[in-house]
């Protein structure tokens, strides 16, 4: 699949993500710079996590879509400022912004060609922006994912270098 193609094919599953509600945001303590979300339907889980770090619904559910950062550059922001970043204290107050995505709905969701940069819009008017970090030559990065976008039919993994692939889960 060429690049454009995939690029189409995930700006329209990025689209079923308005209206739907992020139910969880796993970030702060123990996780650098890393964040996961879980947007849409509570999927059961046929065996539930044992962590007790995280919620009844974390432990017992997936998420019909999932969004889980790594290597990228992210950053939260509101129509006047920019209220946290990737480089901030993890577990400092201004965390308190990211953390405040889940419960609200996603009002839009864009990807931005040919760098594969994500923008989520949530209620109330917050984004939630996600940066590949790399230039596309950038050979020795081409193992890293800046963020895994889950869906129940597929996987898209875009790379350091701002390359996707799918896979089936």
């Amino acid at each position: 699949m060429k690049k454009r193609e995939i690029y189409e094919e995930f700006r329209d599953v990025l689209a079923r993500l308005v209206g739907e509600e992020c139910w969880s945001v796993i970030a702060g303590k123990g996780t650098g710079s890393h964040v996961s979300m879980k947007i849409g339907a509570k999927i059961p889980r046929e065996q539930p996590l044992k962590n007790s770090l995280l919620t009844e619904d974390e432990r017992n559910f997936d998420g019909e879509f999932g969004l889980f950062v790594t290597e990228a550059s992210w950053r939260v922001e509101d129509a006047e400022s920019v209220l946290c970043t990737y480089t901030d204290e993890n577990t400092g107050e201004r965390y308190i912004h990211l953390k405040g995505l889940a419960g609200r709905k996603v009002t839009s969701a864009s990807v931005a060609f040919p760098s594969f940069d994500l923008c989520l819009e949530f209620e109330g008017g917050m984004h939630f922006r996600v940066f590949s970090t790399f230039a596309n030559d950038a050979e020795e990065y081409s193992d890293y994912d800046n963020y895994i976008f889950f869906t129940q039919k597929a996987t898209y993994s875009v790379d350091g270098r701002s390359e996707v692939s799918k896979e089936k889960p």
